[in-house]
């Protein structure tokens, strides 16, 4: 396997190199991303986790293939979640909290019935009497 850089990018906000290679593999099948990581990682004197492949594609009828290539300038940090997820489903109780207390109106609501204003209507019947109408708006 021999491998010819067409294009090389220095990414310094990304911290890494992209790559665009050809890959001469006459006789051979298409090479696998482990031993292109392989490969690169030793060209480029960096760790395989250093390099990423996005893509292999293998010409039509001829040994050759192009890859699109990232070679980070630092180990990938990786991050695990903590093993706890959330257990509660939708009709189950959460803890501590009995089923009541969810469905009560909130105090906020409450408050803002008590605190509408009232508004008088008055009305004119036939005969010329009126009648006054209070109610919350």
């Amino acid at each position: 396997m021999e491998i010819k850089i067409i294009k090389k990018i220095d990414n310094p906000f990304f911290k890494r190199k992209d790559l665009r290679i050809d890959i001469i593999h006459r006789g051979a099948p298409t090479p696998k991303t482990d031993d292109l990581k392989k490969e690169l990682g030793k060209m480029y004197k960096v760790d395989e986790s250093q390099v990423s492949v996005d893509y292999i594609l293998t010409k039509r009828g001829i040994g050759e293939s192009i890859a699109k290539i990232k070679i980070l300038n630092e180990k990938p940090v990786i991050v695990k979640k903590s093993a706890e997820k959330p257990t509660e489903k939708k009709g189950e109780e959460t803890k501590g909290e009995p089923k009541e207390a969810r469905e009560k109106p909130k105090e906020h609501e409450k408050e803002h019935d008590a605190k509408a204003p009232e508004v008088k209507e008055e009305i004119k019947k036939e005969g010329g009497e009126t009648e006054t109408q209070t109610s919350k708006a």
